[in-house]
Parts: structure tokens; C-alpha cells; sequence
């Protein structure tokens, strides 16, 4: 059972609290947590960045030059000293593919950020339905997302289609590779992702909105077969949209919206990468946090940190905090 304590509140401060459409993109890079969101607010594409050094959260601003249409997803390679940025297209580019590629700038530990591009906007196949997530893996930096479609629509405008199958690109020494197709694995959304025990561990809702949580693992050359995530009791794990994962003291930690848009955040755990724990609302069913679509997980060495929007779509930020 999840020992961890928790404890819960608006980031900085009630007074002040940064503010999302959405849910957060994380990552502990450079010794701090970083914090990026897309603005408060409707058709405000601007992205918004704070970070924690484990003391206080910083003011909070807007990266110039870098929009976003949705959730961005933030990667630290800390072995090379960058914080990479990868979101879907935004703008009036429609109905162009343009505002589904998939865009990325990367940030140094000056705090300086490249200059924003769209990565291999030639290819068809990097078309992005909903927000990608990423990962630094074996010193290469890897982008998932659920591909779009576009399907013809005579005397009108294209649609666009989810369909259900995740892809990938990615990146070694600046070389961008891709996009590679996982056979055998359908989705609603991109997928979950985290280094545990060498592997990569990617986690998603099973296709169709099936409201289940299945998974996959790399090990930079094959994939295993997918398989949804159960407790030791065959109860499966449940969610709504995309879960969460961090590692935090040797264990891998999940999270998610509770099935059926609950509304209220569940945590689950493996200590072996194969037998996962009884799942649990956070921090326990008396109390219960609230969440609105996918919360966040990052770690440090000391907590693991849950962030999301506030329940019922209110557009600030909340964080819970877990301790040995």
C-alpha cells in the first residue's frame, strides 16, 4: 500500500496561483521542477512557464515566440543540458495540416530557447490528434502521439480523424528519425511514458475511450506485447484519458482521472515493473484530490509531485506533494 504522505495546494499560493487550459507538462531538469502550461483562458495559444527549486515557485511567464493548441510535453535531457518542448501546431493554418505537426523548441540551462520547428513536417504520418508526450531514452529524445487522419470531404472542408494507433519519432545528436508505427496497440490519446529499470514503460487508455489502462515496453529495439494493467487481484486499473507516470524511490508510480470523468485522481504503484498495487484514490478515499483531465507526475529525490488543474475546469493549478 502507498505509504507516502500528501499534501495538497494552488501553486505558489492561493493568492497567486499560475493558471492552464489544460493539463501541465513536467519535468525535473537542471536541479528544479519546471512547470509549462497553455493559458488560461480560451483562444490564448501562449505558453506559460514556472519552475520549483525545492524551496519556492518562481513568477511565473510567458515563453516568447512559442504557442501551443494544447498540453505541452516537457523532456529533460540532463546529461546534454537541454529541456525540450513538444506540442501540437497552433495558429489559423486550417485546413492545412500545419496546426496538427508536431513543433518542438528546447531551452538550455542558461534558460535560452532555441528557435521553434516543426519536425519532419514532410512526413504524413507526423500528424498529431490531441498532445503528444516525450522522453529522454538512452540518450535520445522520443515524441508520441496518436496520428491523425485527414479524410476527404468533396466541396468541403477535409475532416480530421483519430485513429487510434500510437507513433513516434525521434531524435539522437540532432538527427530526426521517424515516424515509426507500435503494431498491435490502439489508444485513445497519446500514451504515458517513463524510463524504470532501463525499459521504457509506455502506458494508455485502451482505444476507443475504453476507459482501461494498458501497457507496452521498449527496450530501444522491441516492444513486448501490450497488456492492460491489473493488481495482483485481476482488478484493472481505470481511467479517464491519458495517465501519468514518475519513479519515486524505486517504485513506478501512475496516475489518472478516475473512470468515467470522475473527477478525482487515482494512484497506483509496481515495485518490479510487473505486479502492481491495489489502485487507490490519492491521497485516500475520505479525501479524495481533484483533478481536471490528466494530472501530472514528476520526481525528485526527495517527493513526487502530482500537478494538474484544479477540478471542474478552473483553470489553476494544483499540487500535491508525497513524502516518505
Amino acid at each position: 500500500m502507498n505509504s507516502l504522505k500528501w499534501s495538497d495546494g494552488l501553486i505558489p499560493n492561493p493568492q497567486n496561483a499560475y493558471g492552464t487550459s489544460g493539463s501541465p507538462g513536467v519535468a525535473f531538469f537542471n536541479n528544479k521542477i519546471y512547470c509549462a502550461r497553455r493559458a488560461r483562458g480560451q483562444n490564448d495559444d501562449t505558453l506559460w512557464l514556472g519552475s520549483f527549486d525545492g524551496k519556492a515557485w518562481s513568477d511565473d511567464h510567458v515563453v516568447p515566440d512559442i504557442g501551443t493548441d494544447g498540453a505541452p510535453a516537457l523532456a529533460a535531457d540532463n546529461a546534454n543540458g537541454f529541456l525540450h518542448c513538444v506540442r501540437r501546431g497552433y495558429g489559423t493554418t486550417f485546413p492545412t495540416n500545419d496546426h496538427l505537426g508536431l513543433w518542438c523548441a528546447s531551452m538550455n540551462k542558461n534558460g535560452t530557447w532555441a528557435k521553434d520547428f516543426r519536425i519532419l513536417q514532410d512526413d504524413p504520418n507526423v500528424n498529431v490528434s490531441g498532445d503528444p508526450t516525450c522522453i529522454v531514452f538512452n540518450d535520445t529524445l522520443y515524441c508520441f502521439y496518436e496520428r491523425a487522419a485527414f479524410i476527404p470531404n468533396p466541396g468541403g472542408v477535409p475532416r480530421i480523424q483519430a485513429t487510434g494507433e500510437i507513433w513516434y519519432v525521434s531524435c539522437k545528436s540532432g538527427v530526426w528519425k521517424g515516424a515509426f508505427h507500435v503494431a498491435n496497440v490502439g489508444t485513445s490519446g497519446a500514451p504515458a511514458l517513463a524510463v524504470y529499470n532501463n525499459v521504457l514503460y509506455m502506458v494508455h487508455e485502451a482505444i476507443s475511450d475504453g476507459g482501461w489502462v494498458w501497457c507496452s515496453t521498449f527496450d530501444g529495439a522491441n516492444w513486448t506485447t501490450d497488456k492492460q494493467i491489473c493488481d495482483r487481484y485481476n482488478s484493472p486499473y481505470g481511467t479517464s484519458g491519458r495517465p501519468a507516470l514518475a519513479v519515486f524511490q524505486g517504485n513506478l508510480y501512475c496516475a489518472r482521472e478516475g473512470r468515467g470523468l470522475s473527477g478525482y485522481i487515482w494512484l497506483g504503484y509496481t515495485a518490479d515493473g510487473k505486479t502492481w498495487n491495489t489502485d487507490n484514490l490519492l491521497p485516500n478515499d475520505a479525501n479524495a484530490y481533484g483533478t481536471t483531465g490528466t494530472p501530472s507526475l514528476v520526481a525528485t529525490d526527495t517527493a513526487l509531485y502530482c500537478i494538474r488543474e484544479g477540478r471542474s475546469n478552473t483553470g489553476w493549478v494544483w499540487c500535491a506533494v508525497g513524502t516518505p
